[in-house]
């Protein structure tokens, strides 16, 4: 970050994702740079794993934040041991926080902390301690995730803490932002009183990036995948998310079709292991987050299973705009607000039961389906683009004093 009597922007975006991993690349990236665009001032706090902090990703990275206008400082992020590494993570960044707080104070000027997730929250706090007024970016109910997700013990330490942090942040933050509307119900029992104001902004995506391909086909064969239909899915197929039914679907699927399966995800040695089991013989593959749309482009359909469970309510998965934004179909579970997206054109929610036929029969269907590229482009444009959500944040940094203005312009 610039020495303490550098001028500083009004905002400063904390995340616990790193901007080199594929959230950061798809969540926070794209939000900034369009505040940014918009006139807000900006600047990211961010927390990089070492591997994937390598090579000219990060100097490319850094040369085009600067070149908008957005600083950033990218901190190490701390895997182990977990709450030692943790805590320091959340001291440093909290240190970083109060110092961006001192600047703008003795600049005359009170700014905006933007925290996207409940440690980054936690480090808000010392803004706020401050003068800064601090915008909770809740992602969703972290503790009971990581309990339902099978990480945390219910009554465990990691639990007890989560469970501080979260009572602690709800009710020092100004304004929450929520995935869902359909979390906002639990709100009041988190705090034990009246929420903050808060908005609704849904995972969006970067509809200039993720885009339709011209030549599917094409793609498919320079990416050395079949000819036939594509079913995909992204990230992980643990924890949160209901592996056995996704790759039962999954095998289903290409042995009704005679099409192919592929995973973009860090696990291949899980996910080929719990393929065998059922077995399908998955394209499997971990590529960086500015390759993912590429191989959306080559798919006709995605997956995005995530188990049932009270948390859900809050979440809103990331692949699921990305799919759409492509041209994809989407089965999808039928969690959060997920209903109220629905359109049997390109979006589908699991029946009830255990019976997948009719939800494989669909996903048949829809991938031959001229007319689904489109409907599911246009639910992306209409329901998902970034300009939506940037615009609603536009609105709450407003109502938290921070405008939109020229360069060379200060915010009193």
């Amino acid at each position: 970050m610039p020495p303490v009597s550098a001028t500083r922007a009004d905002v400063l975006y904390v995340t616990y994702d790193g901007l080199l991993e594929p959230l950061g690349a798809s969540q926070v990236l794209p939000y900034v740079r369009y505040l940014s665009r918009k006139g807000v001032s900006l600047e990211i706090l961010s927390f990089e794993k070492p591997e994937a902090d390598r090579g000219e990703r990060r100097v490319h990275l850094e040369r085009s934040l600067a070149a908008e206008g957005i600083g950033w400082t990218g901190l190490r992020y701390h895997r182990a041991p977990t709450l030692p590494a943790t805590a320091w993570d959340v001291l440093v960044g909290r240190k970083e926080v109060g110092r961006w707080a001192t600047a703008l104070r003795r600049q005359g000027r009170r700014g905006l902390v933007h925290a996207r997730g409940y440690l980054p929250g936690l480090m808000g706090m010392a803004g706020k301690a401050r003068g800064a007024k601090l915008l909770f970016d809740m992602r969703g109910f972290w503790v009971d995730e990581r309990i339902q997700g099978g990480y945390w013990a219910p009554d465990g330490i990691n639990a007890r803490i989560g469970r501080w942090v979260e009572r602690r942040v709800l009710r020092g933050a100004d304004h929450l932002i929520v995935l869902t509307r359909k979390s906002i119900q639990r709100l009041e029992a988190l705090t034990g009183a009246s929420p903050p104001p808060h908005a609704v902004v849904p995972t969006c995506v970067d509809l200039d990036r993720f885009v339709p391909a011209a030549d599917p086909g094409a793609l498919r064969e320079h990416l050395g995948i079949g000819a036939g239909p594509v079913l995909m899915h992204v990230g992980t197929l643990s924890g949160w998310y209901d592996g056995r039914a996704t790759l039962e679907i999954a095998r289903a699927f290409v042995d009704r079709t005679g099409g192919s399966f592929v995973v973009l995800s860090r696990d291949g040695d899980e996910v080929r292991r719990l393929s065998a089991e059922v077995g399908l013989d998955p394209v499997v593959r971990f590529v960086q987050p500015e390759e993912v749309h590429r191989w959306l482009q080559a798919a006709d359909a995605g997956l995005a299973l995530p188990r049932p469970s009270p948390s859900e309510d809050a979440r809103f998965p990331t692949k699921i705009g990305e799919y759409l934004a492509c041209g994809l179909a989407v089965l999808a579970t039928p969690i959060g607000d997920l209903p109220d997206l629905s359109d049997p054109r390109c979006l589908r929610l699991l029946g009830p039961g255990t019976d997948r036929s009719e939800d494989v029969g669909w996903l048949a269907r829809i991938v031959t389906d001229p007319a689904r590229p489109v409907a599911a482009r246009a639910l992306a444009e209409a329901r998902l683009g970034v300009a939506e959500g940037g615009d609603t944040l536009l609105g709450v940094y407003a109502s938290l004093g921070v405008g939109r203005r020229g360069a060379g312009e200060h915010l009193p």
